[in-house]
């Protein structure tokens, strides 16, 4: 029986993978690292469907999949429409919300899909999704000067202007990770050392970015590792001195990518996903007011996009062309299939689910003669509940070296490396005799928010889709 009194620390690195994170250990170059594996639980953790950022960590912090929850995507089919996967959408409650009934107390920093910060019984900020300039990234809101001097200027996210940023100077672009990553240090450092807590979950998120855009300079990445070994290494003396465990995850894995498949593209090609040509669309481009542009103006346009008024989201989808060269816009009431999200493709009537997957699962390189997609997923494959009808109707994971994209402009990012489902999972507990394991089956995101309740004394709901994967002793 776990005591009540037992606490937690929760590292969550985003898109941290095996694949970069062993040889580091290996080479004695992650002597943190090396010295949680050695006597804790390791094991891989298997990512949702689709592999990205704000389904995974959702489930991870509800306990349940995507279907459950709600945030199926970056991208949601609600109320008739497309919309961005704000928390509001999300339908189960946290673990924070739990931890917090229970009477622990909660310190969550960098919250990747918490905006705006939920109520703890402690201290939350936000991180990934919440708005460019927003200053509602903290509660209670009487800590926010507080935090805001440790870190030395908290920021939430990498700024809008990344990309333009990294276009012109890459070095410029890499400080900008680095500053990122040392100002969630500061403050979860500091809240591990100076607050009371039960829990404490520090999320690293640039890692994400870096890997993005530097896989092909593998050095830049380790950097970035060892750095974060480093900062490993004080939150694993305060689970000494507290006591407390440790336990580090991240969302998914990472991989190279070598290729952009556009999907509506592809689907245009096939004959099922059809474009036309709106007059709104030629005068918004006449005047120079492109999707293009904007994007190259704004540089984070998902966090952008998100922060616009509702009815001015709707003019974009509907009215604001990608280009002016291409004013032809994807017509999903007359498409047979279209994509909305890199991660799958929905469809306008169950019959032509087959012929879809057929066509998929004989794509292949022009030039290398390889297959590009590894595997055909359905909804009902991989989500269940009620919130599924969100979701694509069809996900796609792509082979490896490929990635796939929902219009030309994405193939211009400059990504090196896409999301893959393979992520980390360790589960250390300083001052007691446990032998170190290799877990035989995959980790599941939900699986991390059962571990939690169950290291924090806490019952883990009957409607839980994950159970505890932690060390003993």
């Amino acid at each position: 029986m776990i005591p009540l009194s037992r606490k937690l620390i929760l590292v969550g690195i985003d898109g941290a993978a095996w694949k970069i994170l062993g040889p580091l250990i290996s080479s004695g170059e992650a002597q943190n690292f090396h010295s949680l594996i050695s006597q804790g639980s390791v094991g891989v953790l298997h990512s949702t469907v689709p592999a990205q950022s704000p389904p995974a960590w959702t489930s991870m912090f509800t306990g349940v999949n995507p279907g459950k929850h709600g945030i199926v995507d970056f991208v949601l089919y609600e109320g008739g429409k497309f919309v961005p996967c704000l928390s509001r959408y999300r339908m189960t409650e946290t673990i924070w919300r739990m931890i917090s009934d229970a009477g622990r107390k909660c310190i969550i920093i960098n919250d990747p899909v918490n905006f705006p910060p939920e109520e703890v019984n402690g201290m939350m900020t936000t991180g990934l999704m919440t708005p460019p300039g927003s200053t509602n990234w903290i509660y209670p809101i009487e800590r926010m000067d507080e935090m805001d001097t440790i870190a030395r200027g908290y920021e939430c996210d990498i700024p809008s202007d990344f990309r333009a940023v990294l276009a012109k100077d890459r070095e410029a672009a890499l400080e900008i990770i680095q500053r990122l990553t040392s100002k969630v240090f500061r403050v979860g450092a500091y809240a591990a050392f100076n607050l009371e807590w039960d829990i404490l979950a520090v999320i690293f998120t640039a890692t994400d970015r870096l890997q993005h855009f530097w896989w092909n300079e593998q050095n830049r990445i380790a950097d970035l590792y060892k750095r974060i070994d480093v900062m490993l290494g004080e939150f694993i003396e305060c689970a000494k001195a507290t006591p407390a465990d440790i336990m580090v995850v991240s969302d998914h894995g990472f991989g190279p990518c070598n290729n952009f498949i556009s999907i509506n593209g592809w689907l245009e090609q096939a004959g099922l996903a059809i474009r036309s040509e709106s007059p709104f669309s030629k005068i918004f481009a006449q005047s120079g007011l492109t999707r293009g542009r904007i994007r190259t103006k704004m540089g984070d346009w998902p966090s952008a996009f998100t922060a616009m008024p509702a009815f001015m989201q709707d003019i974009v989808r509907k009215f604001i062309p990608e280009s002016a060269e291409n004013l032809k816009e994807l017509d999903i009431t007359r498409s047979t299939a279209f994509s909305k999200t890199p991660s799958g493709i929905y469809l306008r009537n169950d019959n032509s689910a087959e012929i879809v997957i057929r066509k998929l699962d004989e794509l292949r390189d022009d030039i290398t003669g390889n297959l590009i997609v590894e595997k055909v997923m359905k909804r009902g494959e991989v989500l269940h509940g009620d919130y599924a009808y969100r979701a694509p109707d069809l996900f796609l994971q792509p082979a490896a070296g490929y990635g796939f994209s929902i219009d030309k402009a994405d193939l211009e990012r400059g990504y090196t490396a896409v999301h893959r489902p393979e992520g980390i999972f360790i589960h250390y507990r300083p001052n007691s005799v446990s032998d170190p394991r290799t877990l035989s089956d995959p980790v599941r995101p939900w699986d991390v928010a059962a571990s939690v309740l169950q290291i924090l004394g806490i019952p883990v709901p009957d409607y839980f889709d994950g159970v505890p994967k932690i060390a003993k002793g």
